[in-house]
Order: C-alpha cells, then sequence, then structure tokens
C-alpha cells in the first residue's frame, strides 16, 4: 500500500467518491464526517496525509488545519474546497497547509499533488537520515585520527 489518507468532509458523496479515487491509486483511505471525529483518533493513530474541507459545520476545515499542525508541525494537509478564493488559499498556507485543491478535483492532478507530497515527505525523511549518518561519521572522524596517529606510533 502507498500510504494512509484521512478524508474530513460532512458531504458523504465527496467522502465516497475521493475515498474511492483514492483507493484506485493504491492509499488506505479513512474518512470522517466531522473534524471533532477526526481528532478523537488522531491521538492514537495518524495519516500520511490528510485532506480537509473547508466549509463544515462545528468546526472549519482552516481551525482542524490548524489543530492537526499544532499537533504535528511535518502532517501533510491538502484543503478541499468547493469555493476557492486566494484568501483561503493563502490562509491555508500560512496555517500549515501543503496544498489547495478546488471541488470538483481533476483525478490526475490529485495523483500528482498526493504522489509529490508523499514523495518529498519521504526524500525529507531521507535526507534526515542522511544529515544524521553524516554527522556521526564526522564526529567520529577525530577519534580515528587519534586512534591512527598512537597505533602509527606504536608500529613505527
Amino acid at each position: 500500500m502507498a500510504g494512509t489518507i484521512w478524508i474530513v468532509d460532512d458531504d458523504e458523496n465527496i467522502r465516497d467518491s475521493l475515498g474511492r479515487t483514492l483507493n484506485e491509486f493504491g492509499y488506505g483511505v479513512e474518512a470522517f464526517p466531522s473534524g471533532r471525529e477526526m481528532l478523537a483518533r488522531l491521538g492514537s493513530h495518524s495519516p500520511d496525509l490528510f485532506i480537509v474541507d473547508v466549509r463544515m459545520p462545528e468546526m472549519s476545515g482552516m481551525d482542524l488545519t490548524r489543530a492537526i499542525t499544532e499537533k504535528d508541525p511535518r502532517a501533510i494537509v491538502i484543503v478541499l474546497t468547493g469555493y476557492p478564493s486566494i484568501e483561503d488559499a493563502i490562509e491555508a498556507i500560512q496555517i500549515g497547509a501543503a496544498d489547495y485543491l478546488a471541488k470538483p478535483f481533476d483525478k490526475a492532478q490529485l495523483r500528482i499533488r498526493v504522489e509529490n507530497l508523499l514523495g518529498m515527505r519521504r526524500l525529507q525523511g531521507r535526507l534526515k537520515r542522511t544529515t544524521t549518518a553524516n554527522r556521526t561519521l564526522l564526529e567520529s572522524l577525530p577519534v580515528w585520527i587519534v586512534l591512527g596517529m598512537l597505533l602509527a606510533r606504536f608500529l613505527w
């Protein structure tokens, strides 16, 4: 499986359609009708990516995005809206969303955006592991130099 995606949208048809599309792409999907239900589940589990509708009763998608990114600043959130505006797009990015997508969405565009965001996450993980390994090697370098000098002194 390519990863897990959680969908939060009060419209059951959107949840079902989006869920089927993401399943076709090979992703595991869990869908929630409200932000509160999703947040209750977030404590014990965490998906690879969130797709959150902007306009929902009880808790807006913007408030939900804030809550998600406060719990995990590295969380990947795509904000989905049926009423796209530049102001909403700017706000979404400012509060930590990774992308902003208008309904109705194009399947190919959705796939590209999801794959790019998850690919960036994997690259960031590799970069972090590589950086840590390099730092460890550099920090241990003086020890090897000293040991080499001591060994050379005793052998010559």
